[in-house]
């Protein structure tokens, strides 16, 4: 078919429903309130174009090139956008429900307040992108790279992140609730205040992230590197941190109820004033671990290494299969609070 060209053109109202628009030029148009439903726009040139209210529902853009495109309150439900490029596109509070955007380019783009829900972004490029209070509520996002993306309030409820890379982005009161982040790396990123709720963090890299306050209640967290990570005052009421990695974490003030830290490695975890009690800690390493002032009444302390632990004040009643050796391996092992018939045999 004869090539296409729009471009510079300013378009209102124009009907291109269902049409064929393969490889046609809108680069820098301004194109308004425009029905592109169900067209066909594969290798289609938006590039700089604006496009207000413009309706693409159920629209071929693979392979589109929309760089810097304007899409404010577009309509993109079941789009597909399979390899286009939406790099430092604008599609704030735009709606790109169920949309396929697998390997899609949105490097620097801002999607604040968009809805992405069940959207595709399997290996999708979002480096650096603006994805503020966005909804991703069972998006399918494996192998998609979040490095650095502004991710504050967006919610991720159920959606599926195994193998993401969340590298130092910012996931300030984000939602987590039941999502599935199996492998994937979170290194330095920002989680303070963020809901995990019951979510899936075996295998995945936290290294060094930020969990001040953040709820990880019934989270799964087995096999995770928590190395030097920050969790004062997070929730962990019963989640699943077996062989976790929490070597010289920030544990403080957290609440740790009944928690699985079977076989995991605190060694040097400042863990001072955190609540343990009921907590499962068979076969921990524990060695120089401070515990200063920490709730462990009613733990499980079996083959747990106790070695040069700091117990100034911890509360150690009704701890189970403790024995006096393990507990004068530690350091302020007097200061700490027994109940009587232990105490009677440590002294």
């Amino acid at each position: 078919m004869p090539f296409q060209d729009f471009s510079g053109q300013n378009i209102q109202g124009d009907l291109f429903k269902g049409k064929n628009l393969r490889g046609a030029n809108f680069s820098n148009a301004v194109i308004r309130i425009a029905d592109f439903t169900r067209a066909v726009l594969r290798e289609a040139n938006f590039q700089g174009a604006t496009l207000l209210q413009a309706d693409l529902t159920g629209a071929d853009l693979q392979g589109a090139n929309m760089k810097q495109a304007q899409l404010l309150f577009a309509k993109l439900v079941q789009a597909n956008l399979k390899k286009a490029i939406l790099q430092e596109a604008t599609l704030q509070s735009s709606n790109i429900m169920r949309a396929d955007l697998q390997k899609a380019n949105l490097q620097h783009v801002k999607l604040s307040h968009a809805n992405l829900q069940q959207a595709i972004l399997q290996e999708s490029n979002l480096i650096q992108a603006d994805l503020q209070q966005a909804n991703f509520t069972e998006a399918m996002m494996q192998k998609a790279n979040l490095g650095s993306a502004n991710l504050y309030k967006a919610n991720f409820q159920e959606a599926n992140l195994q193998q993401t890379n969340l590298l130092c982005a910012n996931c300030q009161q984000a939602i987590f609730v039941k999502a599935n982040l199996q492998g994937a790396n979170l290194e330095s990123a920002n989680f303070q205040k963020a809901n995990f709720q019951k979510a899936n963090l075996q295998n995945t890299n936290l290294q060094q992230a930020d969990f001040t306050s953040a709820s990880l209640q019934e989270a799964t967290l087995q096999n995770a590197n928590l190395h030097l990570t920050i969790l004062q005052s997070a929730d962990l009421q019963e989640a699943d941190l077996q062989s976790a990695y929490l070597y010289q974490a920030k544990i403080a003030f957290a609440k740790l109820q009944q928690v699985n830290l079977q076989n995991a490695n605190l060694e040097e975890a400042i863990l001072k004033c955190a609540d343990l009690q009921g907590a499962n800690l068979q076969f921990a390493n524990l060695k120089l671990a401070k515990l200063q002032f920490a709730n462990l009444k009613q733990a499980d302390l079996q083959g747990a290494d106790l070695e040069g632990a700091d117990l100034q004040g911890t509360d150690l009643q009704g701890v189970n299969y403790l024995t006096p050796e393990q507990v004068k391996s530690a350091k302020n092992w007097e200061r700490a609070i027994y109940n009587l018939e232990f105490r009677k045999q440590l002294f």
